[in-house]
This record gives structure tokens, sequence and C-alpha cells, in this order.
């Protein structure tokens, strides 16, 4: 990224208050339903416009692109910034009848042009039929509306001024999907959240909301809801309150005059009446509406351009405009109970040839239809078909969009997507380049809206369309992938999930698994960018993070546990590795044995201080650079003293008292070791393992009989006996996994390691992909085939990180332990100052990727050696601890 385009970035996020900082357009493929085109046109409501091609072959039943149905749609390809992507949609398996859907972003960002091409490869004239429907998708958490007036004030419950509650769902200043303390999703709220968690689990629980002016007697209502009676204070004067049902209730409760008001328990609520509060409304009595999810279009004809019509939905301000290049044979209004089932169900697929409009009104799933049939394809060739998709702010601005005839010849739009395309990444053209161009489209089409963060809804990059929500660790392997080719979306990702230093309710956007990637994204940011901007602006917020997982924060409950320093996160979430079925983990959680403690959480947190420490001392931050320093031996002491167990030969699971006094390892009845996985061995990645450990460690990991299986590194030991063939992690390979293992070989200038965790696994990832056209979660070691979600990006993002090291001319790649300072390294050479922060004793490697030829390399003026694995890629030992230049130059 270009020094001033850094700038740009962290200027902006610093005068913004939003985690919607996604630096993408409002048309995009945003649905979380169906794949196409989607405008963002209200940010506050949640609300979405979308607009999909459901084809099919004539009178036969249509395909839609669903989100959420495995294959139903395949992304293709795509620009780093959304103004171009494409996907297939398969309607004779392989290949041999498809749709390909492109997306053109027009200039002025108000409208997209889309293509939609009728690809026929059979040796047979076929007739298609193209269905174009619009909607606007509402969100579905907005149940219910206040009715606005100017009588009423409205308090949400989540604007408070001040919260003190004692339960332990509080969790302690870290609550889930950046929500303020106590605070839930919930639909049948006015604010779409509530005040809960155990709000008025204990007396004295009190609430304050701070007004900005001065009020005289007015009435107060709340609307809240819980079964039984309870007791309030509010505003000092006790009130009792009675419900007989779960529905939200707007109370009545006295009149207040100040600006404040202050809501506390007199009595606990107690469990079994689960108070939620809603918001509380002062002055006349507020009026609800429900959210009516029907929205059945006002359709006209355009007076401007032909086969063109404009869409008014009554829950958006905004007209939606749309223009086809073909006569429809029909058009309808169609609102069923499941759009889904109807086109898969629904018989008489033409309608009736007798009407224009052919409407169909029995359900809330609605929105307009405009169906182009027959569409005929000769043998071996293709069909293009173009529509106009434009959005105004009032109908004139819309249809003017469409009006301008010669845009709109097919030549025009031709030249328009042939200059879109030039806007696709480059990929490096080898063996491997299929998977990595479907690769590349999986990450940056898996994007929704919306997604509620906070108080907001925002654009976000998720592990699929099957899980639209936040995920804390997937989402930095998500920014890992994004670095490869669009490292702007690299760091909007990253600057989502972490919070300023001043932000006191929490540390950072936790979903999930607490293991923070996010500082491992930061790391490999700053060595991409070098850029002292982007240090300065994400040290404090990745630092947060940190301090809060490793127990350095006092408000983290990670390191109040055991007596001996071992960390737990169990408190903030199931998994501690991200492995859901992972043998130890499940015993503990099935056993309610939260007193043994994971050797991850702990091994994790030495490798995220060492990070930090080293790029403190860069920043002349000397008190933070000995604390993380302190901290990582700390915690590697205890790691060797409590957990290493010699009879196994991994690092075991901890078994503590309920006080927290550490008992022993964590071993079945016959003596076995139950972390015989990727847990045990993971202090390698931390860096901390004696010599004899190491290669005990190594050795293990490269068996065939514990790790090393066709399909890559086992997530667990398969010599265990809670090794299955049927897992989710337990079984698999995941390449997450390996991705740490693969930067820890370089650490240690390990290359052969490194090369066969990395080589094999886009061989892999290459085959699978050309056979199945899936990108999918993982692999399964029983039938070494890929399994899971096939549109799956996240902890799939390694196969890209593999494949730019080794075949991206010009990419430098390090191991954890050391600092890319300055880079000006072409294709062909250069120089890079680097810095390595491990103890002295042994190599680190570094490795280059080049244009074919012969190289010369220096280090500090002194000629070294390079070691050529490929025509294109060179390994580079160092000594530990060395910093300076390395020089590269291209012999003639």
């Amino acid at each position: 990224m270009k020094n001033e385009t850094v700038k740009n970035l962290c200027r902006k996020w610093r005068q913004t208050d939003t985690h919607d900082n996604i630096s993408l357009p409002d048309w995009g493929p945003y649905s979380k339903r169906f794949f196409g085109s989607s405008h963002i046109g209200e940010k506050e409501t949640g609300n979405r416009f979308d607009f999909f091609a459901i084809p099919s072959l004539y009178r036969r039943m249509p395909f839609l692109p669903e989100a959420k149905a495995p294959f139903n749609y395949l992304p293709w390809e795509t620009s780093k910034d959304l103004s171009f992507y494409s996907y297939r949609q398969q309607l004779m398996w392989k290949d041999q009848i498809y749709m390909q859907g492109s997306f053109a972003l027009l200039p002025g960002g108000e409208s997209v042009l889309c293509r939609y091409t009728l690809v026929n490869n059979l040796d047979m004239e076929i007739e298609f039929a193209l269905h174009l429907f619009s909607m606007l998708a509402m969100n579905p958490m907005e149940k219910i509306r206040l009715v606005s007036s100017p009588d009423s004030l409205w308090l949400n419950c989540d604007e408070y001024s001040f919260l003190s509650m004692k339960h332990s769902s509080f969790y302690e200043g870290q609550n889930v999907d950046g929500f303020r303390p106590g605070i839930r999703n919930h639909a049948d709220a006015v604010s779409n959240t509530v005040l809960a968690l155990g709000f008025g689990t204990n007396p004295g629980d009190k609430a304050e909301w701070t007004l900005q002016e001065n009020i005289q007697e007015k009435d107060v209502y709340i609307r809240c809801s819980f079964t039984g009676k309870i007791f309030l204070l509010l505003n000092g004067e006790k009130l009792a309150l009675e419900s007989s049902t779960k529905d939200f209730t707007l109370f009545h409760a006295g009149k207040i005059s100040g600006n404040k008001l202050v809501l506390s328990f007199a009595s606990p609520v107690g469990e079994e009446n689960d108070f939620l509060l809603d918001g509380i409304c002062i002055g006349k009595k507020a009026q609800m509406e429900k959210t009516q999810y029907c929205q059945i279009p006002e359709v006209t004809e355009s007076r401007k351009s032909e086969n063109s019509l404009i869409l008014k939905f009554p829950g958006s301000p905004i007209h939606y405009a749309v223009r086809f290049d073909r006569k429809e044979s029909l058009k309808r209004v169609m609102a069923v109970p499941d759009l889904v089932d109807h086109f898969k169900t629904y018989s008489n697929i033409a309608g009736d040839p007798t009407s224009p409009y052919y409407n169909v009104i029995r359900g809330e799933d609605a929105g307009f239809d405009i169906c182009l049939q027959p569409l005929k394809v000769k043998g071996g060739s293709r069909e293009d078909i173009f529509v106009l998709v434009a959005k105004g702010n009032i109908r004139e601005e819309a249809e003017n969009l469409l009006a301008e005839k010669i845009s709109f010849t097919p030549s025009k739009c031709r030249s328009t997507f042939a200059n879109a395309e030039k806007n696709i990444p480059e990929i490096a053209e080898t063996a491997y380049t299929f998977s990595q161009k479907r690769m590349q489209s999986v990450i940056m089409t898996n994007i929704v809206y919306p997604i509620r963060l906070g108080k907001e809804y925002i654009r976000h990059f998720t592990p699929g369309r099957f899980w639209d929500c936040l995920y804390t660790w997937d989402s930095g392997f998500t920014g890992l992938g994004l670095l490869e080719t669009a490292p702007e979306r690299a760091a909007e990702c990253l600057n989502t999930y972490t919070y300023p230093e001043e932000h006191k309710e929490a540390a950072f956007v936790r979903h999930g698994t607490p293991l923070p990637t996010q500082i491992l994204l930061f790391h490999e940011l700053m060595n991409r960018s070098c850029s002292k901007d982007f240090l300065r602006y994400f040290y404090p917020r990745v630092k947060k993070m940190h301090d809060f997982l490793s127990g350095i924060d006092p408000a983290s409950n990670t390191g109040k546990f055991s007596k001996n320093g071992i960390l737990r996160s169990w408190k903030y979430g199931y998994n501690s590795g991200g492995w859901d079925d992972y043998p130890a983990q499940s015993y503990v959680h099935k056993n309610q044995a939260h007193h043994i403690l994971p050797v991850i959480t702990t091994a994790f947190s030495i490798r995220t201080a060492k990070i930090l420490a080293a790029w403190a001392e860069e920043l002349n931050k000397k008190e933070d650079m000995q604390l993380y320093r302190t901290q990582s031996a700390k915690l590697s002491s205890a790691l060797q003293k409590y957990a290493w167990n010699e009879a196994s030969g991994y690092f075991s699971y901890m078994r503590y008292d309920e006080e927290g006094n550490y008992q022993g390892h964590f071993l079945m009845e016959d003596g076995t070791d139950w972390n015989m996985g990727l847990d045990g061995v993971s202090p390698l990645i931390a860096g901390e393992v004696t010599k004899e450990q190491h290669k005990i460690l190594w050795q293990k990991l490269r068996s065939t009989k514990h790790f090393r299986s066709k399909t890559g590194i086992s997530t667990v030991d398969m010599s265990a006996p809670y090794f299955k063939n049927d897992g989710y992690a337990n079984g698999v390979n995941w390449t997450a996994f390996e991705y740490f293992l693969w930067k820890t070989a370089l650490d240690d200038a390990q290359f052969t390691d490194a090369w066969n965790i990395a080589q094999p696994a886009l061989e892999l990832w290459q085959k699978e992909c050309e056979t199945f056209y899936g990108c999918f979660e993982h692999f399964v070691i029983r039938s070494g085939r890929g399994n899971g979600w096939p549109h799956f990006s996240s902890f799939s993002t390694p196969y890209c990180c593999y494949f730019h090291a080794f075949y991206t001319p010009g990419r430098v790649t390090t191991g954890f332990d050391t600092l890319v300072l300055a880079n000006s390294l072409t294709s062909s050479g250069g120089s890079i100052r680097i810095k390595n922060t491990a103890a002295k004793g042994g190599s680190f490697g570094i490795l280059l990727s080049l244009e074919k030829g012969e190289y010369s390399f220096q280090f500090d003026g002194k000629s070294i050696k390079g070691n050529k694995r490929l025509t294109s890629l060179w390994e580079i030992a160092l000594p530990k601890g060395a910093k300076g230049v390395l020089k590269v130059e291209k012999l003639s």
C-alpha cells in the first residue's frame, strides 16, 4: 500500500466512530439469501435491496442462486474493490449448460450493469428462461417500530450513562458482538436490543440515563418483559410491577423531573422471571407498530426508456429502476410464504400467457419478477443478456440513470465489462492458478449486510453466508487472505475488530473462539506495509486485545483462576483453539470440568506478547517492551513446569482444584494423555520449547503414525485412542493450524518442514477445486476429500498465503519472530531491512519469491548463500537475533 493510502485510512478511521469502515460501494454481493447485486440504502435501518437472476431451461425448474445452499452459485472472479465481480451457476453439471452472472459498478456509484451470459456447450439448441427478481429485504431483527411523536422521548436500553450489575453474565468488561455491557439482541425490542444478561438478578443492580435537558413533571413508561412481580426504584421511588406474560409491555412508572433517570432493583427479580428492559419513554405514552415485511412495490413503466420499470417499496424512500435489453414475457408481483419453495414447486413457470401481469399474493416473501423467455441459444454458443439497475432518492433520479440509449447498446455494455475486468488482481500463472482465483473470489464476496455490531449495522466479511454473523478468530484469517490481493480490505477488517485505547467498555469485538489472530494479522500487515502510520494507529488497539486475553487487563478473567499463571478463557468462549470437538476440550465442557485448563490459551499469549514486545521497541515504548518480555518468560516457565509431560511427549491439559491450585496433568484412567493433539504441540508456535521438546514434537508432526496424514497435519494424533474418523476437527485437516506451524518452521529455518506443509496443501487444494469447484472448510483424513461449506473463506485463506509466498514475484515471507522494517524488493531484486527478535542460537528463515534467474545475496555487506527451492523461490537462512539489510541482485 502507498504511504498516502495508509495515511488517508488512518485519518478517516480516527475521524469516524463507526465499525462499518469497509471502503466498498453501496452496491455489492451483500445479500444473505440470494447471490446477486444488493444495495444498502439506509444504513440505520438494516434494510437492503436485492436484485438477482433466476435462470432455468424454458418451462423447467428454475435454479435460484441461494446463498445458503451448497453450490447454487460459484464465485468466479472479483476486483479488490468489488467494482466488478462474477459468479457461475450450473444448470447442467459440469459446464455443459450454465449461466455466468457479472456485475460492473458504473461511474457515480448509483447504478450497476449486470450481464447474464447463457452458455450452451451441448451440440443442440437450448431454450432458456431468465427471471429478474427485485425485493426489499427487511431487517429480520426489526419486528416493531416506534410511531414518532414530538410529545415523547424514547431512551434505548443501550443509551445508559452508567450501569452497575453483579451477575456473572456481565462478562467483566467484555460483552459479545460489540454490545455494551449487559446488552444483547432481541427481535421484539424497539431498539433490537435489551438490557438483560442477569440485570436485576441482584438487588442494587442499577442503570442511569442522563437527559440533555431538565424536564418538569413528565410521565415515565418502562417497556420490559418479565413474569411475576418485581420491585423497582425509579429515582428512589419504589415501584411494583406485575406481569403474567412474557410479552413486552409498556408499564406506567410514575413521573420524574430533572435530567437524570435512575432505575434500580429494590429486590432481586429472580432468574426465573428473566427481566428484559427494552427502553424508557418520557412524556406521552409511546405508540408501537409492527414492521410490514410484505414489501409489495408500486411498479410503473419508465417514461424515458423502453423495457424499463420503476419500483418503489413502501419500506424504503428510495426508487429503484430496472432496464433490460429484451422484451419481457411476464412481469408480476409475487408475495408467497417462501420464495425458494414457490419456484421449486410451482409447475406453471410461465404463468398466464394471456396476461402481462400474473400476480401471486399469498405470503410475506415478496418482490417483483420480470421473466425473459424463451431465450434461444444454439449449440456450442452463448448469449449475453444485459440489465441496468439504478437507485434514486426520487423517481426522476432513478429514471434518468436508465435513459441514455447509447450506453445500453450491446457493444457499449461489453466495453464497460472489458474495462471493469481490468481491475481483477493478477495471479501468477501456475498449476494452482485456477484454485487461487476461486479462493480469491470467495474471500472477497463472502461479505454480507446487515451484521449488528454494537449500535450499528455494518457490512462484514464472514466465513461464509451460512454464518452471517461476527467471528473473531475467523476474521483474523479472513484478513490474512485479503492481505494477499486486497491489503486495504485487510486493514479495514483488522480495524473492525479492534478498539482505540480510550474505549473502556470492551477490549475488542468478541464472538466465538478467543484466540487473537488479529495480532498475527497486525504483524503481517506491518511486515507488508512497513508503515509507521499503521504501527502508531494499530499498536494500541491490538495491545488492548492482548492485554485482555492474557490477563494483564484487570477486567479480564483469564488470569484470575490458576495460582501458577496458566491462563483460562472458558468464561469467554467454548472454544480454546477453534477446534469444536477436540477431545480434551469436549470432555471439559461435557463434564462441566472448567477447572481443567488447556495449553493453547497460554501458548498463544506468549506468541502475541513477543510480537507486541518487538513492535513496542520500534515505537520506543520501553515499559511495554519490558512488560511483554517479562510476561512471555513467566508464562513460558509455567508451561514448562506444569504442562510438559515427559511420559507422553506432549504438553498436557492441567487439572486444578476449585481454588485454582495445580493438581497435575489431565490423563485418562490408563494414563494416556488427553492432549495428544495440536493443543499439546502449541508451545512450539510460541517458540518456547527446549531442544529436546522441539525434536520430539517435530518428529510427531512429521510422522505418518501421529500427525502426517494424506491431507496434511491432523488436528488430533492419529494414534490416540480418542481419534475419530467422523469428527469435525477430530479426524480432519484444517490448514489454519498448519499455517501456525508453517510460520513456526520459518522461525527456525526449517525450510523442508515449511515446504512439506504448504506445497502438498496447494496441490490438494487445486485438485479439489478443479474437480468440484468448491472452496471447502477442511479435508477429511479418511477420504482425502474436501468437506463442509463449499464457499468457505477464513480458515482456508492460508492456501492463498502459501501460494503467494512461493509463486508471486517480489514477495517476502518470514516467521513470527522477524520484522520487515523497510522493503524495496521487486520481482528482480532490491533490498529488505529486517530484524529478528528471537534469542541468539540457531537460524531463522526468509522466503523470497523472485522472477526466474540467478541472484546474489548480501546481508550487512557480506555475501551469503541462498538455496533455490524452485526456479522462482529462494530460501535464506540467517543467525537468530540478526538485524540489518538483505540485498538481492539479479545476475546477468
